[in-house]
């Protein structure tokens, strides 16, 4: 574990590091920008709703870019000790390596997040759906272990032409189902009328009898 977040520091960390300092020069750019802008605007050299529209293009690119400086700080602070992070992860790991009901609290004493990706086909009622787990104090691990338990794209597409079968099937007992209750509903009515038919033909048969006999 210390090895694979080693691994991932120094991975994470080359990039970072070498966006920061694209950051803070773009920042810096943008700074001037503004303080040229807002000198133009109090000298009346530009109109006012082209300043108000550079001005509000700039702002949102230099917000933007100080919270992904923030972030990238912040990371890589966090990054600084990874195998004291590790550490914390192992001793909470053997304090539940026994536990055999898996309670709210354990979930949130391991987990900081669970990221739920897009679905491969939209709309659809059923289809494969990745999702990410966030451990504390060592984020999403991966290892041989867990590199294995990722379905191949041979694999996603058998599942996928599973679930299809799945849906197919489903549709099909609908339909079995439907025509049994249908031709059900029609085999009763049928004898309804059989029934019926027989009534009217007794009476008839009655009336007739009736009007042939001779008067008493």
């Amino acid at each position: 574990m210390k090895k694979n977040l080693a691994m991932q520091q120094t991975d994470q960390t080359k990039k970072q590091q070498k966006r920061i300092p694209q950051i803070t020069t773009r920042l810096e750019q943008i700074d001037k920008v503004l303080n040229k802008l807002y000198e133009d605007n109090a000298l009346g050299t530009i109109p006012q709703d082209r300043y108000e529209q550079m001005s509000q293009k700039y702002s949102e690119e230099y917000y933007t870019l100080k919270t992904e400086l923030a972030t990238l700080q912040e990371q890589l602070s966090a990054y600084e000790n990874a195998g004291g992070r590790a550490q914390k992860f192992l001793k909470l790991t053997e304090r539940y390596a026994a536990f055999t009901d898996l309670t709210p609290a354990i979930l949130n004493e391991f987990i900081s997040r669970i990221e739920v990706h897009e679905r491969d086909k939209k709309r659809a009622k059923q289809a494969v759906q990745h999702i990410g787990i966030y451990f504390n104090y060592i984020g999403r691990f991966e290892n041989e272990v867990t590199q294995l338990a990722e379905p191949t794209e041979q694999e996603v597409r058998q599942m996928r032409e599973e679930i299809e079968e799945a849906q197919k099937e489903k549709s099909r007992a609908y339909h079995r189902q439907y025509s049994r209750e249908y031709r059900a509903r029609n085999l009763e009515k049928q004898r309804e009328y059989d029934r019926m038919k027989a009534r009217e033909y007794r009476a008839r048969r009655k009336a007739q009898a009736a009007a042939a006999a001779p008067a008493q």
